[in-house]
């Protein structure tokens, strides 16, 4: 995977473990996306539109370890995260495909807030490496 996250500052960081499928690869600092199956939930690093962001791959999961069917999501703290479009300092942003960030839109925080996931600490033009603060 491309993009991981790479954490530089912990404020107040929070960490999870979620239910995952046994043989998926999951890189150290990829984004995890939390959906519904049949059974309840589950993460999977894989974006469709109706899951929620949950945070970074706190470690590397394994696929051929199929016993391992938990991953622990960190959130919390001062992340370098890869910008998909230009985006001011102070702005709010939103989880995206390929592990990327971009500029949430009023729409964003008033219908699909599980997706912001932070506020920028720098300003930055796209596909460059942008300071955000992860909300824990």
């Amino acid at each position: 995977m491309v993009n991981e996250a790479v954490l530089r500052d912990v404020g107040v960081k929070t960490s999870r473990r979620y239910p995952v499928a046994g043989a998926v690869e999951i890189k150290k600092g990829t984004y995890l996306w939390q959906f519904q199956t049949a059974s309840g939930f589950e993460v999977s690093s894989a974006w469709t539109t109706s899951a929620a962001f949950v945070g970074f791959a706190h470690a590397d999961k394994v696929a051929t370890n199929t016993a391992d069917t938990a991953i622990t999501a960190d959130k919390g703290g001062m992340y370098d995260l890869f910008a998909s479009g230009a985006i001011p300092i102070g702005t709010l942003v939103k989880a995206v495909p390929r592990n990327s960030v971009m500029a949430a839109t009023l729409a964003d925080i008033t219908s699909t807030y599980a997706r912001v996931m932070g506020v920028t600490r720098e300003m930055a033009a796209n596909a460059e490496t942008i300071n955000v603060e992860v909300f824990a």
